[in-house]
């Protein structure tokens, strides 16, 4: 339901507090008249969560959209991603839910995800990835090796479906690990492995290992999701709700053995060591990614899973305006070694075309393309972490854009494509997906809107 609060001059504003994830809409325009119920247009300036005169706005971490079918001014339609976007995934994939717990997504969902502490992260785009390993969330099955250590059940693990596993130590010498074998890989393949783990209380404290065969090794403290040590690895940490972390441990081969190992270790500094017979930790959740950087948890049974791209959209030429316009992206990405597009407006190919991206190295572009021909290409500057903030502006010989940390670049020579159809969230045309969580995604009618000042606000 939406409620309308009427102000002083007659004006009115929208709370949409109570919007949930149904396809609920509100009418609005900006300025003066009367207000006939949540499908009317409605009295009043825009409500806050909608930028000044934007076109069409996506704030992904309250969930809300709106566009202007009829153009600026004209009225427009408050409703949620969901209810405005269309999702093309050829598979389901997890998100992390508000309680800390894992969901499985229809391949039509677009997906949301938020943070152990129960805040909205935005909308993750994620490029094709496969799980190598099996029985994922079944860690004490057979096709799990196990050196002096048992994995009986524990409580129910994050998927409110499956349990932990209780990696148990024996009371024998040496190491106490899981395993499994992969398949072979090349020297020089990357290798990512990632598993929720959680102290139990019970016994000794034990912190946890995780390596591939013959590699070096990431060991953490699994009960306060501390990196106790790494060496020849990327180790890092997320926290999961209920006292739980997502671990990850990164290798590049230099063997071709594929097994990976989950172990436990001891505080005093080893992994070899005389077990006590009930000191234990929980695991749940393992993957072995070929790749550098860890994406969403793909459950696996007796085969691997993928979890294909996010291809997320929606028409552009029944609201846009061609010609001129802005366009704003915000964002936490990953560098990934290759070409990820954050949101990008064209007319089906890559001939018309205009994006912010960012290339593998992680410098950040603005681009627009027409007839095929690179009209602007603003190159600015290389992500160095946190929340990415950037804005490209576009009129006939007259481009600027600018990211946060950065200078404004212009450019004032080149054509602007026609014919635009689909604005595109995190990819190109099946390729340059996205690798992070977007929050907000924002087109402005104008260049006049969208002037030099304005981005400089915008990137703040």
């Amino acid at each position: 339901m939406s409620i309308i609060t009427p102000i002083v001059g007659g004006e009115a504003i929208v709370s949409l507090g109570a919007l949930g994830r149904g396809h609920h809409t509100a009418r609005v325009r900006s300025r003066k008249g009367a207000f006939a119920g949540p499908a009317a247009e409605a009295d009043g300036y825009l409500p806050e969560f909608v930028p000044p005169n934007a076109t069409l706005h996506f704030d992904f971490e309250q969930w809300l959209g709106y566009r202007e079918p009829a153009g600026l001014g004209r009225g427009g339609v408050i409703s949620t991603p969901d209810a405005m976007l269309a999702v093309a995934r050829l598979s389901p994939r997890t998100v992390q839910n508000a309680a800390g717990g894992i969901d499985l997504l229809g391949s039509s969902i677009i997906a949301r995800n938020y943070s152990a502490a129960g805040l909205a992260r935005g909308v993750p785009i994620e490029p094709l990835s496969i799980n190598w390993l099996l029985r994922s969330g079944d860690l004490g099955h057979a096709v799990w090796s196990k050196g002096g250590v048992s994995v009986p059940a524990g409580p129910v693990a994050p998927d409110g479906v499956q349990a932990w596993g209780r990696i148990t130590e024996n009371s024998a010498g040496g190491q106490h690990y899981i395993g499994q074998y992969i398949g072979a890989v090349a020297v020089g393949d990357v290798l990512t492995t990632t598993v929720d783990v959680r102290a139990t209380g019970i016994g000794a404290a034990r912190h946890v290992f995780v390596t591939a065969y013959g590699e070096g090794y990431a060991v953490f403290n699994p009960a306060s999701g501390a990196v106790v040590s790494a060496a020849g690895v990327t180790a890092s940490v997320e926290p999961r709700g209920g006292g739980a972390y997502r671990v990850r441990c990164t290798v590049t081969k230099t063997n071709t053995n594929g097994t990976v190992f989950i172990g436990l270790w001891n505080p005093a500094g080893n992994n070899v060591y005389v077990g006590d017979g009930v000191s234990c930790v929980d695991a749940w959740g393992a993957q072995a990614e070929k790749r550098s950087t860890p994406t969403s948890y793909m459950p696996t049974v007796d085969t691997t899973a993928a979890r294909y791209a996010d291809d997320i959209s929606t028409p552009f030429a029944s609201w846009g305006t061609q010609g001129q316009g802005g366009l704003y992206v915000e964002l936490v990405p990953n560098i990934t070694g290759t070409d990820q597009t954050f949101a990008r407006l064209d007319d089906g190919t890559s001939n018309n075309t205009i994006y912010i991206g960012m290339n593998g190295a992680g410098a950040i572009f603005g681009v627009v393309v027409a007839g095929g021909v690179s009209q602007a290409v603003l190159s600015l500057g290389t992500y160095a972490g946190g929340v990415l903030k950037a804005a490209l502006a576009w009129a006939g010989n007259d481009f600027a854009a600018r990211r946060n940390g950065g200078s404004l670049v212009t450019d004032a020579s080149g054509s602007v494509p026609s014919g635009l159809t689909t604005l595109r969230i995190g990819s190109s045309i099946g390729v340059g997906y996205q690798s992070g969580h977007t929050q907000r995604v924002t087109v402005y009618p104008a260049r006049l809107i969208m002037t030099n000042t304005k981005i400089g606000e915008l990137v703040a």
